[in-house]
């Protein structure tokens, strides 16, 4: 079954790490520096888990489709940034899944926080992705695979 992801981080250090991975290679990237010293450990991230055997297999043919899922996955952020409002338990991911994707595909929400501020505020760092997923998706850039 192929898989495609789509994921935010967010660094100690206060760099953001967005991207897509298509069976597990990150195939779209983008990282937004600060001025901070390097901390790469996380703070927290949101998933967009998407399985299926109608995934598209290639970068630009991935961003279309989640695109195209547009309304979808931005209305399943916002329903899940409203059950998050007081904030989520940091010890454990929460998963939450997306209805209505097209039969055979699967699309779910994972999210976590690694300390209590964060998790408290969770529901902020969802809206913001749900605000900006089309201009997330956009800003991502190709990346070379790794030759070995």
């Amino acid at each position: 079954m192929k898989t495609i992801n789509f994921y935010r981080q967010m660094r100690v250090d206060g760099g953001k790490r967005t991207g897509i991975e298509i069976d597990g290679e990150t195939v779209l990237g983008r990282f937004e520096r600060t001025t901070k010293p390097e901390d790469a450990a996380l703070l927290w991230f949101v998933d967009i888990r998407c399985s299926g055997g109608n995934l598209p297999n290639e970068a630009e043919a991935a961003r279309e489709w989640l695109l195209n899922k547009s309304l979808l996955i931005q209305d399943g952020m916002r329903d899940l940034a409203n059950k998050l409002r007081a904030g989520i338990d940091f010890s454990a991911p929460i998963e939450q899944p997306i209805p209505n994707a097209e039969k055979g595909t699967h699309i779910k929400i994972f999210c976590s926080a690694a300390r209590r501020p964060e998790a408290l505020a969770i529901a902020k760092a969802l809206d913001e992705i749900s605000s900006h997923w089309k201009e997330f998706l956009n800003k991502l850039e190709v990346l070379e695979p790794v030759v070995r």
